[in-house]
């Protein structure tokens, strides 16, 4: 395959799209879990 293939630069902007949103899910994933009930507007569940 050459690198100029369309199918190709389309699937790799589609996986670096891919990567930026999961990116961004991790960060918000990661926020949360570093909270507790000291620095969360939440209360604890029992």
């Amino acid at each position: 395959m050459c690198a100029s293939n369309p199918e190709v630069i389309a699937y790799i902007v589609s996986l670096e799209t891919q990567i930026k949103e999961l990116t961004e899910r991790l960060i918000a994933l990661e926020s949360r879990l570093n909270q507790n009930s000291r620095n969360s507007s939440r209360p604890p569940f029992y």
